[in-house]
């Protein structure tokens, strides 16, 4: 784990043979709230310059993993900086960037192999935590 301002973690891709500087934002989504949104990079807070300039200084390609949580189950995506500007960033001129978690836009996560995705459900079996 890394405490710098844009990066959360830093790993190793094998596949690409290189270092990888991770910004992860994750969400919980109440019921009734599972297809809202993530923000991913807010223009006023200069996010995005601040993940690339994080990556520059550890020698790292940025990456973002979104992972929202509901009661039942948790989706993770991990992908590129640069393939969620090319398939996930329609406007760069919006004041905030967001990851879509509608139906529509989960099918087509599912349909790009470039995007690494895992979905884990939630199965209480002995928690006993409280009331």
């Amino acid at each position: 784990m890394v405490d710098h301002t844009g990066i959360d973690i830093i790993a190793f891709n094998k596949k690409l043979n290189k270092r990888i500087g991770i910004s992860v934002k994750s969400r919980t989504r109440t019921k009734g709230t599972e297809k809202t949104f993530v923000n991913i990079f807010r223009r006023d807070d200069n996010d995005r310059q601040k993940i690339i300039e994080s990556n520059k200084a550890f020698a790292c390609g940025p990456w973002i993993c979104v992972y929202v949580e509901t009661a039942n189950y948790a989706h993770i995506y991990l992908l590129s900086l640069d393939h969620y500007d090319e398939k996930n960033r329609p406007n760069p001129d919006n004041k905030t960037d967001t990851w879509k978690m509608g139906e529509k836009n989960k099918q087509e996560y599912d349909k790009d192999s470039d995007l690494n995705y895992i979905k884990i459900l939630f199965d209480e079996k002995n928690w006993n935590c409280g009331d």
